[in-house]
């Protein structure tokens, strides 16, 4: 409300404000567009809280992954696969494709890093709100767990 009255304010002041405007609502629809995904997650989070459909212990397949579920956070549920790989899976990002494999591994092994990459499909439309959300996602959830980030 304060941002229209300045805006009005200086409209009557003879100052253009048509450009103010149009920045003041880029901004908003690229905030709107960061939340998204992961406003979404903490929903879906949220339910799988409340209703319990699974608990820790639960042998479930989420997202084509097969294992017993570790954890159970707001953003993501941890498992535990078979072939004892811990797997992340964030609750309900509607965005990714279900019906698609999710291409998860290591390409790079470096002096002291391992690059991982986490390409899951989507829709065109979608493809840099994902990409922004699962890079953030999966940083908090290293940092979360102690993996920290070296820089020379």
């Amino acid at each position: 409300m304060l941002t229209f009255v300045i805006i009005a304010a200086l409209g009557q002041l003879g100052i253009q404000t048509a450009s103010l405007v149009a920045i003041i609502g880029a901004a908003g629809l690229a905030a709107g567009l960061a939340l998204q995904g992961s406003l979404a997650n903490f929903a879906a989070g949220v339910l799988v809280i409340l209703f319990r459909p699974i608990k820790a212990g639960d042998f479930v397949e989420i997202a084509g992954v097969s294992g017993s579920v570790a954890e159970i956070s707001i953003f993501s549920t941890t498992l535990l696969t078979g072939d004892n790989k811990t797997v992340i899976v964030a609750n309900a990002d509607e965005s990714i494709l279900k019906d698609k494999d999710v291409a998860i591994g290591v390409v790079e092994l470096g002096d002291s890093s391992v690059k991982f990459v986490f390409r899951p499909w989507v829709n065109t439309a979608d493809y840099w709100g994902v990409y922004f959300d699962l890079n953030e996602k999966i940083k908090n959830r290293f940092e979360k767990v102690g993996i920290g980030v070296l820089v020379n």
